[in-house]
C-alpha cells in the first residue's frame, strides 16, 4: 500500500529511501497534487492526511508499511462493524443526544482547566487550613498505620558496627548532624526527621519480616537488627494506629487538596456568572420555563 502511494506521488524508489524518516513530509508532498484516498467504506473516506503523525522518525519502510496496512485494515474493520451497528440498533436518537451531551462535556472540561490554569491561587493561608482541619477533625482517620520515628538502612560493607551504633545511640530529636552526615554517605535509605509522620507500613517492609514477628510494633520503642546484607536501626517517638484520628501534618495534603477543589469550583462558577451576565446583555439567549404549564397531579 505504501509502495502504491509513492507511485501516486510519481516519487522513485531511492528518493522513498531517503524522505522516509519522515513520512508526514511525504504526505504533504502528495497532498499538494491531490488528497489520497486510503480507503472507503460507504460514504466514510480514510485520507493519507488522517494517518499523519502514526509513524515514528526510525522505523525502517517494511515497518512503516506494516504499520499502515494493520491501520488501514483495522478503520475499515470498525467502519463496516459501526455500519452494522447501525442498521441493527433502534435507539439512534438516544446515542446522538449521547454523544452530543459527551462531547459538550469534554468542552467544558477543557475550558474549565484552561481558567482554572490561568487564575488559580495556589497560595494558601496555614491559619485557615488549621481551622478547618480542627472543625472536621473527626473526618481524617487513619487508612494506615503511622509514626514519627529515625530508621536507618545501612550496608554492612560501608559502615563500622561499633562505630556506627555509637553515632546512633547519640542520636537525638534536634542532634542529628553526625549521623546525617554518615547516612547521607553511605545510607541505602534513611529518615531522620523526628517531626514527619511516615508509613509505618512502608518503614516494615523494609526490615526482615523475622526480626519483627510477634513484636506489637507500637510498642516498639528501639529496634536494631541485621541481615546478611544491611543493618537496620529504627527509633520510634510516636506511633498511631489505623482508625486513629490523622495528625494535622499528615492531613495537610488532603486539607490542601480540598481547598484548591473548592476554588476550583469558585472559579468556574465565577466565569459561568460573568458569561451569563455578559450575554444577557446582548440578548443572545432566552428561557421560556414561564411558558410552562405543569398540571397538579390533584386535579
Amino acid at each position: 500500500m505504501i509502495r502504491s502511494i509513492l507511485h501516486y506521488c510519481n516519487w522513485q524508489k531511492p528518493v522513498f529511501i531517503m524522505l522516509w524518516a519522515t513520512v508526514s513530509a511525504a504526505m504533504l508532498s502528495c497532498t499538494s497534487k491531490k488528497e489520497q484516498i486510503l480507503a472507503k467504506v460507504y460514504d466514510d473516506y480514510l485520507y493519507l492526511s488522517d494517518v499523519n503523525g502514526i509513524f515514528q522518525n526510525n522505523m525502517t519502510p517494511e515497518d512503516s508499511t506494516k504499520l499502515l496496512d494493520l491501520y488501514v485494515d483495522d478503520w475499515v474493520r470498525n467502519k463496516l462493524f459501526e455500519n452494522e451497528a447501525l442498521k441493527r440498533i433502534s435507539n439512534h436518537d438516544q446515542i446522538e443526544k449521547q454523544v452530543k451531551e459527551y462531547r459538550s462535556s469534554l468542552i467544558n472540561f477543557a475550558y474549565q482547566n484552561l481558567i482554572v490554569k490561568e487564575r488559580l491561587d495556589t497560595i494558601l493561608d496555614e491559619e485557615s487550613l488549621s481551622k478547618f482541619y480542627e472543625d472536621n477533625k473527626e473526618g481524617f482517620r487513619l487508612d494506615n498505620d503511622v509514626m514519627r520515628c529515625f530508621f536507618v538502612k545501612v550496608p554492612k560493607a560501608k559502615v563500622n558496627k561499633v562505630t556506627f551504633e555509637k553515632i546512633w545511640d547519640k542520636a537525638k530529636p534536634g542532634a542529628t548532624e553526625e549521623l546525617l552526615q554518615i547516612c547521607s554517605k553511605e545510607a541505602t535509605l534513611y529518615m531522620l526527621e523526628d517531626t514527619v509522620w511516615n508509613n509505618a507500613d512502608e518503614i516494615f517492609l523494609q526490615i526482615p519480616k523475622q526480626s519483627l514477628k510477634g513484636k506489637e510494633y507500637s510498642d516498639i520503642t528501639k529496634f536494631r537488627t541485621e541481615d546478611d546484607e544491611y543493618f537496620y536501626y529504627l527509633q520510634i517517638f510516636k506511633y498511631l494506629q489505623k482508625g486513629e484520628t490523622a495528625p494535622y501534618s499528615y492531613a495537610r495534603k488532603r486539607i490542601t487538596d480540598i481547598f484548591l477543589l473548592q476554588r476550583k469550583k469558585e472559579i468556574v462558577e465565577q466565569a459561568k456568572d460573568k458569561i451569563l451576565e455578559k450575554e444577557s446583555r446582548k440578548h443572545n439567549f432566552s428561557i421560556y420555563t414561564d411558558r410552562l404549564k405543569i398540571k397538579s397531579e390533584n386535579k
